[in-house]
């Protein structure tokens, strides 16, 4: 997007120990990357259709190719409107639950091998992670460049960083200029209760003790306010004042009998141990006009990311242009550890199917034995020189 617009800047979360870079934009996403984004793709001829939802995939009599789709548009006022579509080519790349609903409300989606898999696939329900802002008068510093916190005695796993720290200067802050330090966070654990919230968890209090909540697993880590203090020249991290705090704006914390529910419309779904295997192949299922994508497939990555989301994007690209040229051009680059790692994985698998400690327990009790072997063979030496 140009030298000033979609940069990353990255940066060790915590400088002297040589960890991997954290990656994150120089500015606000929607502003760096998905407006950028949008527009080249509108100069490219592509039409995009918001308020809208896919309701009904339809397949030939024949079982061979999808037919037509079936979108429910909804307009401002709350009114809503049907539309038949039919194309050459349909890329499936809505979230997971949303497939498996259309899987299970057409029986010949049901045949495919890939598309069967995702009862599977969201067999555990939703994840909940919920974003936050906090605004301060004035910036804090973290210590080293690029820092971003992980608050190690925090129930709700709070994740963080300093949005100054990364965006470019003449980045509006918000709040009329007030805000001079904006931290972005998230709670990644959302079912167990916190501090002071009488044994509730994070899904079930209204928004206000919410964030009261986070707010006071933050200022009550001695750890992180001793890193504040050291980057601070010894201010506490309760001597900056706080002038604005935000939820995600998706979040609903709503009324439920005595207490709160919390809700979202954003589904989301993340790689567990129990779903991992279900995650269907991306590009061309055996409908050949029908192609998989999103970071839910089984990609070269084995998590859901961003990483694994842009390759299958690249299959499902790749299966159209082989179904109508023969042929593609399109580059698939493969994710994967350097060689020494997927040495150690084959060896490990061994282990594992004959019953045996992982490759790290071998490795140690390997090196355990060697040790006390080496000792036992010095304490027998010095008694033969005696």
């Amino acid at each position: 997007f140009g030298p000033d617009r979609g940069q990353t800047r990255g940066g060790p979360t915590i400088p002297t120990r040589g960890f991997i870079p954290w990656r994150v934009m120089t500015g606000p996403s929607d502003e760096y990357w998905f407006q950028p984004w949008k527009s080249y793709l509108a100069q490219q001829g592509v039409h995009i259709e918001t308020n809208s939802a896919l309701t009904r995939i339809c397949v030939e009599h024949d079982g061979k190719k999808i037919a037509q789709c079936i979108v429910r548009h909804t307009d401002p006022a709350g009114g809503a409107s049907h539309e038949t579509i039919k194309a050459d080519h349909y890329v499936l790349a809505v979230d997971p639950f949303t497939v498996h609903h259309l899987v299970k409300d057409s029986p010949e989606l049901s045949k495919d091998p890939e598309l069967v898999k995702f009862s599977g696939l969201v067999q555990e329900g939703e994840h909940h992670n919920i974003s936050f802002r906090i605004g301060f008068k004035e910036s804090v510093r973290f210590p080293g460049k690029d820092t971003v916190v992980s608050i190690p005695d925090s129930p709700w796993n709070i994740t963080l960083y300093a949005q100054e720290h990364h965006w470019d200067s003449d980045v509006d802050l918000g709040g009329d200029g007030e805000i001079k330090g904006l931290w972005s966070g998230t709670i990644c654990v959302c079912n167990r209760p916190g501090k002071e919230t009488g044994g509730r968890d994070a899904l079930h209090v209204s928004r206000e003790e919410f964030t009261k909540e986070i707010l006071h697993q933050i200022t009550s880590c001695r750890e992180f306010n001793e890193m504040v203090q050291v980057a601070n020249e010894g201010r506490d991290l309760s001597s900056f004042e706080i002038c604005e705090t935000e939820v995600w704006k998706e979040w609903r914390f709503e009324r439920d009998g005595d207490g709160y529910k919390a809700h979202t419309a954003d589904r989301k779904w993340v790689t567990t141990l129990k779903n991992s295997d279900f995650r269907p192949r991306p590009g061309t299922t055996s409908l050949t006009n029908l192609h998989l994508a999103g970071a839910h497939t089984k990609t070269s990555m084995h998590i859901w990311s961003q990483e694994g989301a842009a390759e299958s994007g690249k299959a499902a690209a790749r299966a159209v242009q082989l179904g109508d040229k023969g042929i593609t051009d399109i580059p698939l680059y493969h994710h994967g550890p350097p060689s020494w790692v997927r040495a150690v994985q084959q060896v490990d698998n061994v282990l594992y199917r004959n019953g045996l400690p992982n490759v790290v327990d071998v490795v140690g009790g390997l090196a355990a034995l060697a040790g006390l072997g080496a000792f036992a063979g010095l304490g027998a030496y010095a008694l033969r020189t005696e």
